[in-house]
């Protein structure tokens, strides 16, 4: 179909490819499981297949989808100011009664890697790979 109500169609392939891609990887994460662990399939959804299809298929730089560092010393200064504002108010709230302690609990083995890392994948699929495709 070229034509929609008289208007030619034209559209940008890899408009197209991202869609589709993105709704796919989205529905993988949602009903399947790669990996042992769900952070590890974020990864490999949301950052390497992304990435793969950036290199190989668009055959761009990832620095054009925002994976670079940017400015880091202004990123730096913001996490810092982060930390002191917020690790006060969460220290308080989160040393509530013990039945909010023991549900958290099983949460926090590896607390900041396995978030870092599940939320690596999200950034950069979210921020880079549909934003600037």
């Amino acid at each position: 179909m070229k034509y929609l109500l008289g208007e030619k169609l034209d559209f940008d392939w890899k408009v197209i490819t991202v869609t589709i891609v993105s709704t796919l990887l989205l529905m993988v994460d949602h009903y399947h499981k790669l990996t042992a662990h769900k952070y590890w399939d974020r990864v490999i959804l949301y950052l390497v297949i992304p990435l793969l299809i950036v290199l190989i298929l668009f055959r761009e730089n990832p620095r054009e989808y925002g994976f670079s560092f940017g400015d880091w010393k202004l990123g730096l200064a913001y996490t810092a100011l982060g930390i002191l504002l917020m690790a006060p108010v969460i220290y308080y709230l989160g040393r509530g009664d013990e039945a909010m302690k023991s549900y958290y609990e099983r949460f926090l083995s590896g607390l900041p890697w396995t978030t870092f890392l599940d939320l690596i994948g999200w950034e950069f699929f979210f921020r880079g790979w549909i934003l600037f495709a």
